[in-house]
């Protein structure tokens, strides 16, 4: 993603030139590193004087347009087109791994790993598939029946991969939850009929 060298004004009317790199941008509001004041700031883009893209040198008119462009042909762009075939694999994962309400450190590696192999794109870093990851919302126990079953169309690998990482998730644990069994127990009577 490029960064960008913007004038901002903040909310007392202080003018200053600062380094970007966008995140993500919602309606007005921007989430970026801002490289001044060495992290993560949400800025108003009608704040916004002047926009100038430090890879090109460009003065940049519309933003949403430039960033959209410059997005569509990263990683994260990458990430964004894969997120709708990976989510009934991910959705699944993400269920049974706060079955207990929280995503322990062995889960959420698993889930990387899971995605890694069905998107081995090098420019994906660990971090980006974590930010996707926290994106996602559970599913509820219907919806992930649902992803249960459409599952069971997808290639025998991808559901081998998803029995093994759900494997991954509890093989150090003695005994499961009522949500993780019922959920364990979905995945393998629809997978392994």
């Amino acid at each position: 993603m490029p960064d960008y060298k913007i004038t901002y004004t903040d909310r007392n009317g202080m003018e200053t030139d600062r380094r970007i790199t966008i995140v993500r941008i919602e309606g007005d509001m921007l989430d970026a590193y801002c490289h001044l004041r060495h992290g993560r700031r949400t800025f108003y883009i009608s704040r916004v004087s002047q926009w100038t893209n430090c890879s090109s040198g460009e003065i940049v008119s519309d933003i949403m347009a430039d960033f959209e462009t410059a997005r569509k042909d990263s990683a994260y762009g990458l990430l964004d087109r894969m997120h709708g075939d990976l989510f009934p694999v991910m959705g699944i994962l993400l269920y049974l791994g706060k079955g207990d309400r929280r995503l322990v450190i062995e889960e959420r590696n698993a889930m990387i790993d899971v995605y890694k192999t069905l998107c081995p794109d090098p420019r994906l870093t660990d971090q980006m598939i974590n930010d996707s990851i926290n994106a996602m919302t559970v599913p509820s126990a219907t919806q992930y029946k649902q992803l249960v079953a459409e599952l069971s169309t997808k290639a025998p690998e991808t559901q081998a991969l998803v029995l093994a990482a759900a494997g991954r998730f509890f093989a150090f644990r003695k005994k499961l939850n009522s949500v993780e069994q019922e959920g364990l127990n979905e995945l393998h009577e629809q997978l392994n009929p």
